[in-house]
């Protein structure tokens, strides 16, 4: 059974709270031109007051301000030597400062919760409720699209903010089923993460310690649907208690698919077609924590090891570099990478493991 959460984390092509301290390269008898990364952080210590003012203490719960300053001098350091590289063209994506910049790496990966990749994939399996194979869909022989971007079309609702909880996994599932129940029904829907978190029990749901999107969908079925977010607000923990009630749900699963695992070819056939999947990923390393743009790819990335659930809404070709990427939804809040979203390389052998645990759902 596979569970993603990253239990410290909020479980993340336009600008965010870093264009603000974006710095041009100083050159000579040129213009100085606006840059959406940061090359050379002129003053850390306004920078790091700047950042206080905008993010408090982030996620740290032990703050002491001379230490965490150091951290974020390193912090700022890994930021402008990436960025050179990404300046010079050595990279194919920059990084920048967001609510996790006073963090070591170390502490990101001790609030994680990693666990395989079951290479038997499990699904979710009650008496009356399992996941299916989606290959034989009506969608495998359809000429697909250069370009596809459900949240463009109304599928997707804004980026949300787990907080303090390791519950991208609810977020992942929610956002497949609001995705569903938008095109099942024409109305955008903010499903309820919390529901999910207090009603969603055994093996594949741990509430804020991770759990598996798959789980999710089976808890919905068994439970006769999902209330939304208003009706059942998110608190980013558990309540020790299900507070579901029957008469308040609107959404309704009528059925849940996975999609070939590693093979990218499907996936991208299933986004052409389906609407927004819920995936998994290896966000463990720390230049994946400070994404701010570009084209994201990492060659350390494991399509095995996965610690994070997300949502793919779809998939492109970057004009500029002729990169092929997929646009990834987050749940660490707007502040992180591009307004809340990831691209990452496309057709790169199933890279951080984007296609190896995709799912995705039908509403009635």
């Amino acid at each position: 059974m596979t569970r993603y959460g990253l239990a410290w984390t909020t479980c993340m092509a336009g600008m965010s709270w870093l264009a603000v301290l974006t710095l041009g390269q100083m050159v000579p008898d040129q213009k100085v031109e606006a840059l959406p990364y940061v090359l050379r952080f002129e003053d850390p210590q306004k920078v790091f007051d700047d950042w206080k003012r905008t993010h408090g203490h982030g996620y740290v719960h032990d703050w002491n301000e001379e230490q965490r300053f150091n951290i974020f001098l390193k912090t700022l350091a890994k930021i402008e030597s990436h960025n050179w590289k990404y300046h010079t063209q050595q990279s194919t994506y920059y990084l920048g400062l967001n609510k996790f910049s006073a963090m070591t790496h170390e502490e990101f990966l001790r609030y994680t919760r990693q666990v395989s990749y079951a290479k038997n994939r499990l699904g979710a399996k009650t008496s009356s409720f399992e996941c299916q194979s989606g290959s034989d869909q009506s969608w495998s022989s359809r000429l697909l699209p250069d370009h596809v971007d459900w949240s463009k079309k109304g599928y997707t609702t804004q980026v949300k903010d787990q907080g303090t909880c390791g519950s991208c996994w609810t977020f992942s599932a929610t956002g497949a089923m609001e995705g569903a129940h938008f095109k099942a029904h024409g109305k955008l829907e903010s499903f309820s993460e919390q529901q999910l978190l207090d009603c969603c029990s055994g093996e594949g749901c741990d509430g804020c310690g991770g759990g598996e999107p798959a789980m999710a969908y089976a808890s919905v079925f068994k439970k006769g649907g999902i209330e939304t977010e208003q009706q059942y607000p998110y608190e980013a923990s558990q309540s020790g208690k299900c507070y579901f009630n029957k008469s308040l749900a609107v959404g309704h699963i009528s059925a849940c698919y996975y999609v070939t695992s590693g093979d990218e070819s499907a996936l991208q056939q299933a986004s052409a077609s389906v609407g927004p999947i819920s995936i998994a990923f290896d966000a463990s390393h720390d230049d994946f924590v400070s994404y701010a743009g570009g084209v994201y790819q990492n060659p350390d990335c494991s399509s095995i090891e996965l610690d994070h659930a997300m949502l793919l809404t779809g998939y492109g070709t970057d004009p500029k570099t002729k990169l092929p990427y997929w646009i990834i939804k987050n749940s660490w809040s707007e502040d992180w990478g591009v307004n809340g979203y990831a691209y990452t390389l496309r057709n790169a052998d199933n890279l951080c493991g984007v296609a190896t645990d995709a799912t995705y759902v039908t509403m009635k």
